[in-house]
């Protein structure tokens, strides 16, 4: 493997450590053994292999060594997280609750409630997306493959912003605390 294709077309050179760096990210307290995943992961790679390709590759890696230790899922729900949150916010970190919301009233993908900037700051303050690392690989492909608003098979939102918006949703002409705790409930 000396090089692979960028999401945007361009052929870039191959840079192991990269990929290094991010395995050993995800494998952070855990059991798992960052290095094997990365070697069995580029053994099933070929040159021109796109970083989408290699990204699934290291997560079939993790999934594959499962029977060795549990931990290996872990990694692999990390590395599936982060993949989802680039394909849905083109970054890691989340937007803004009020970003958000904006967006998805704009494209139509969610209807316009009515909330105001002050109402959105405040949800903002309890959306825990920290809550998303619970889920295991299975449990977060499920929730893209069957829950998330998607068009075309590409997600539009993660399960926190799913969460915080059914609760707006069922709750929007109660009081705002309404909302928080069902969203907590979720």
């Amino acid at each position: 493997l000396t090089w692979v294709r960028k999401k945007n077309g361009i052929k870039e050179s191959f840079q192991p450590e990269k990929m290094n760096k991010w395995v050993e990210w995800a494998s952070r307290d855990t059991n798992a053994n960052w290095s094997l995943i990365v070697t069995n992961a580029t053994k099933k790679m070929y040159d021109g292999a796109s970083t989408s390709e290699l990204q699934e590759a290291l997560i079939s890696s993790c999934l594959d060594l499962i029977e060795i230790d549990v931990d290996y899922d872990i990694v692999a729900s990390r590395l599936y997280l982060a993949n989802l949150r680039k394909e849905v916010y083109g970054i890691y970190s989340p937007p803004l609750l009020k970003d958000m919301y904006k967006k998805m009233v704009e494209e139509k993908l969610w209807v316009d409630m009515s909330y105001t900037s002050p109402e959105l700051e405040y949800l903002e303050e309890y959306i825990d997306h920290s809550r998303d690392d619970l889920y295991g690989h299975s449990g977060l492909k499920q929730m893209h493959d069957k829950y998330l608003v998607s068009t075309h098979g590409k997600a539009h939102e993660t399960p926190q912003m799913l969460y915080m918006a059914a609760a707006m949703a069922v709750f929007r002409d109660e009081p705002i605390g309404d909302v928080v705790k069902l969203y907590n409930l979720l």
